[in-house]
């Protein structure tokens, strides 16, 4: 996207076919690439059939007070040394950067599960529990820098994880923020290993009394 001229489509047809290409008037018509608009327009139309048939659409019907909830605000910030150098940029979750740890989690919890019983009633060796709830109240569409803003500064690096137990059923809020040099980028987030329902999403701050009500409890989308 960065080129100029390099816009173009191409046809794949395969080995056998005998359709005839398309003139060019049958030729659809594509948004730009940066139409945030058109995308979200095509993210709502996305919904589930049958989502009832689904295992996993208990999590669905369960009541709101027993739903546990992670508002996790994602940032770009600067990792400062013990002079409040900066020497680093780095990404963040709730102003905490992830270091990867020397050995796989999932040993680490066999091991420890071995030493002291499951479910563990402390953190992973080696891990802090993520916050629950946003470092700090802030309009994140606007620059963290801002006057009255949280800064850019780093928070610390660690191994941040959300310990849970099975049937719990969790709900994680993405808050994106403005990047250090004021862009406002997109971060697509995945989940490895399991299916989640994307039940809504927003523009600009989260607030779980007006944004709650509006999800789509019905259909939603079901990634894996």
């Amino acid at each position: 996207r960065e080129v100029p001229g390099l816009t173009g489509r191409a046809i794949l047809t395969y080995s056998g076919s005998e359709l005839a290409l398309p003139s060019d008037a049958d030729v659809p018509s594509h948004p730009e690439w940066d139409d945030s608009e058109y995308a979200k327009e095509v993210q709502d139309q996305l919904t589930t059939l049958n989502a009832s048939s689904y295992e996993e659409s208990s999590a669905l019907t369960v009541d709101d007070s027993e739903i546990d909830r992670y508002v996790v605000l994602g940032t770009q910030n600067l990792r400062v040394d013990e002079n409040g150098e900066a020497f680093q940029l780095k990404w963040a979750m709730n102003n905490i950067s992830f270091a990867m740890p020397q050995e796989p989690l999932i040993g680490t919890a066999v091991q420890q599960a071995r030493n002291l019983g499951w479910p563990l009633d402390q953190p992973l060796e080696g891990t802090i529990d993520l916050p629950r709830d946003l470092p700090s109240e802030w309009n994140w569409t606007e620059p963290v820098q801002g006057e009255g803003g949280p800064g850019g500064n780093l928070g610390s690096v660690e191994t941040a994880i959300i310990r849970l137990t099975k049937g719990q059923v969790v709900e994680i809020v993405f808050q994106n923020a403005r990047a250090l040099n004021g862009a406002a980028e997109f971060h697509p987030w995945h989940l490895h290993g399991h299916s989640f329902w994307v039940v809504g999403r927003g523009q600009g701050n989260y607030d779980a009394e007006r944004d709650v009500p509006t999800y789509n409890l019905e259909n939603p989308t079901l990634r894996d």
